[in-house]
């Protein structure tokens, strides 16, 4: 049987290219990219040993870290691990045998380890890793985005099982950390608030929540629910596509409820451009039995599809689709819409992907530069 290994990461990508670095020039640890500006707190020395990602307890991936004392190959070692198709967050199609792959180059800059290695079809992959602690960090494969897996120190060689199920998804064990407590202060300030209004929501309160999502400080399920609850107060459309982004978060994080955000928002994207919703999450009050807010067009969503959803009333029990009506163009409102809805009549198209990338076969690689050394 022939032995692949992180080559077939890159095989396919769906609505999405995704960039390869596999090399057949010599190893070379000047081409390894490079971070800069980040303080350093821990020594070359600490990532030496074992680590592991895991998912339910078992090794999935394991990889071995020596030092070597050459200042331009610092360390050694090599990553290990089954055959498996792999997601940002699970491993799917896992099976054996093993695959063994030799660090041929590595690099210690900026408190980063970073490192290539080698698979048996002569494809060189580019690793990132950084300590979070002495005992945890997080592992980040260069050649596709997206992907920062957890990775804990094991005290010895990490033991692998082959009783792995090929049907089975594997999802990445992740350590538990605890929910925001400023996006809890702020969502109880906004909680309250009755009506989808910038204003009411506070503009400033807006921005903060931004502020928090670029620093990466969304951990929990909650949080991306939260943070997706306050920005759809706003009356700007491209607030209310992140907020729905947020809601899809926090549903693949685990939080079945996030499900009622991520519907309300996408309607209040379509509204605040001039389209119409098409959940009828979006009413007049803030009562249950409020009217639905027009235009509404029940035609696209089934009624089976919106129990689905957690839109459980009946459409019958609905107010009047203004599809039914052939409300060509949609008329406009005594409400003041936001600026983004006067500018736009049709919303931008949204695309989205889902990438699942295949391992456990050969894959064609094409070459292209390596990255330039950033200053």
């Amino acid at each position: 049987m022939k032995t692949v290994s992180l080559a077939s990461l890159f095989l396919s990508t769906i609505l999405m290219a995704c960039p390869l670095y596999a090399q057949s020039e010599p190893e070379n640890t000047a081409s390894l990219p490079l971070v800069a500006g980040s303080e350093k707190t821990h020594r070359a020395v600490d990532y030496v040993g074992g680590w592991a990602v895991t998912s339910n307890g078992k090794t999935i991936m394991e990889i071995q870290i020596e030092q070597t004392h050459d200042s331009k190959n610092p360390f050694a070692g090599f990553l290990s691990h089954p055959h498996l198709d792999i997601t940002p967050k699970a491993f799917t199609k896992v099976h054996g045998p093993l695959v063994r792959e030799e660090i041929i180059a590595s690099r210690f800059f900026d408190d980063h380890l970073f490192f290539s290695t080698r698979d048996g079809l002569g494809a060189r992959h580019d690793i990132e890793m950084w300590l979070d602690n002495n005992e945890s960090a997080s592992l980040n494969i260069l050649d596709i985005a997206g992907i920062r897996w957890p990775i804990t120190r094991t005290n010895s060689r990490a033991p692998f099982t082959l009783n792995w199920d090929i049907n089975h998804v594997y999802t990445i064990d992740r350590p538990e950390l605890p929910p925001n407590t400023e996006i809890i202060k702020l969502y109880h300030e906004v909680q309250p608030l009755k009506n989808t209004d910038e204003e009411l929501a506070g503009s400033a309160r807006i921005q903060r929540v931004k502020d928090i999502i670029t620093q990466g400080k969304l951990h929990t399920a909650q949080d991306f629910n939260q943070a997706a609850y306050i920005l759809n107060r706003s009356s700007r459309s491209e607030d209310a596509l992140l907020a729905h982004s947020l809601a899809m978060a926090a549903l693949a994080n685990g939080d079945e409820t996030a499900i009622t955000t991520a519907t309300n928002s996408l309607d209040h994207y379509l509204m605040l451009n001039g389209r119409p919703q098409i959940y009828g999450t979006c009413r007049e009050g803030s009562a249950k039995n409020s009217p639905i807010k027009q235009p509404y067009d029940n035609s696209i969503i089934p009624e089976t599809l919106r129990h689905e959803l957690g839109a459980f009333e009946p459409i019958a029990s609905l107010a009047p689709s203004t599809a039914d009506k052939n409300l060509l163009p949609i008329e406009k409102s005594n409400e003041t819409p936001g600026k983004e809805a006067v500018a736009n009549t049709s919303p931008p198209t949204v695309k989205i992907s889902h990438r699942k990338i295949p391992m456990g076969q050969p894959v064609v690689t094409k070459k292209i530069p390596a990255m330039p050394k950033k200053d």
